[in-house]
């Protein structure tokens, strides 16, 4: 639970390359949740191609039987959060920023 790994999007279209990660199964944590949002982001962040988009689905949603609204709520919170900090970087001439 919570590793994310890269693979090519082989036929997949609009996209080079896929973020897989397990997500939790309900009843879990938010932290749980979180926490496979967050390793997707940084996935996507370390990638050895730059990814310079990303489309996130509500991880945990189906199978695993989150709510879709518990998982949307930590996606916006972890994605959020990384935009917050990321601008924040930006704005910083002293740091170097690379990423979504």
């Amino acid at each position: 639970e919570g590793e994310a790994r890269i693979t090519p999007a082989f036929r997949l279209p609009h996209c080079k390359q896929v973020v897989h990660v397990v997500g939790p199964q309900w009843p879990g944590s938010g932290e749980d949740i979180r926490g496979a949002y967050l390793a997707c982001l940084e996935a996507a962040l370390t990638a050895p191609t730059p990814i310079s988009s990303l489309a996130v689905p509500a991880i945990s949603s189906g199978v695993k039987q989150w709510p879709r609204d518990m998982s949307w709520a930590a996606a916006v919170e972890v994605l959020g959060q990384h935009f917050l900090e990321a601008e924040a970087r930006r704005a910083d001439p002293s740091t170097s920023y690379r990423g979504l």
